[in-house]
């Protein structure tokens, strides 16, 4: 399978990441859709597609007579993915696979599509070649990362809380995840062949809610919540420190708006 991705859960961790982690990446694969030039009866990839959150998002885009597949590293995501999108239409096919290394032909796809997973890629050239290779002729590729660290409220207050609580090793791996240069993502796609590359700046402010039942949740959802969760009142002290270092944006009934910085990179073939 080649050398594993620097984001890896099991356990109940694919069943937190579906539904915490959605709440906040909703806006980031609205704009990847957007983004893809898909319509009726196309073919999308999705790749380091975890539980599906992009191939669901287009399935109404390409319809009945189009065609879904993901592809990721992780088992555990892989049978939550199957279990979650049983009932999509059409069925998305999942792949465990690298994204260096694809079970697909040539040109099989109209759309390749990698929301927050470059940043862990061991080789983002070659994963990116291998989404233009997968591509056909006029195809659009598109992914997201994250802005600096800054850029996003509710992250700094978790790194902060992962370094108190976990140690410098968890909060580095954590942050590491937020060093992306925009020139780095240009120049994968213009060395992979892809043309007409574009990257842009959104920064969508999120409703996430309640912290009480939400830190707890997305903690469970990474894989540097785990020395956290361990801890006895770990992820107490967790939420309550995220709470404190978010002030005033935090409402009375405990839940929060706030921006989260991201890159979106785009190229044809």
């Amino acid at each position: 399978m080649g050398q594993t991705s620097g984001f890896q859960v099991q356990g109940s961790a694919p069943e937190h990441y579906d539904r915490h982690v959605a709440v906040f990446m909703a806006p980031m694969v609205r704009a990847l859709v957007e983004r893809s030039g898909l319509s009726a009866g196309g073919a999308l990839l999705d790749v380091a597609c975890g539980t599906g959150f992009v191939a669901r998002a287009a399935a109404p885009v390409v319809g009945p007579e189009g065609r879904l597949a993901g592809a990721d590293v992780n088992p555990a995501m892989l049978e939550h993915a199957r279990a979650v999108c049983a009932g999509v239409v059409p069925p998305i096919s999942f792949h465990h696979a690298p994204a260096e290394s694809m079970p697909f032909g040539e040109a099989e796809f109209d759309a390749v599509l990698c929301q927050q997973g470059l940043q862990f890629f061991p080789d983002v050239d070659a994963a990116t070649a291998e989404a233009a290779r997968v591509l056909r002729p006029g195809g659009r590729y598109a992914a997201t990362v994250w802005t600096a660290l800054d850029d996003s409220p509710y992250f700094v207050a978790q790194c902060q809380a992962v370094r108190a609580l976990a140690g410098d090793d968890d909060a580095d791996a954590f942050a590491s995840a937020f060093s992306f240069p925009p020139d780095r993502l240009t120049g994968a796609l213009t060395n992979a062949g892809l043309r007409d590359v574009e990257v842009e700046t959104i920064a969508p402010v999120v409703e996430l809610p309640p912290l009480e039942d939400f830190v707890p949740g997305h903690f469970g959802a990474i894989p540097w919540g785990g020395t956290i969760a361990e801890q006895p009142d770990g992820l107490a002290t967790a939420t309550r420190m995220i709470a404190e270092a978010l002030g005033d944006r935090v409402r009375a009934d405990g839940s929060v708006a706030v921006p989260f910085g991201v890159l979106v990179v785009s190229g044809t073939r």
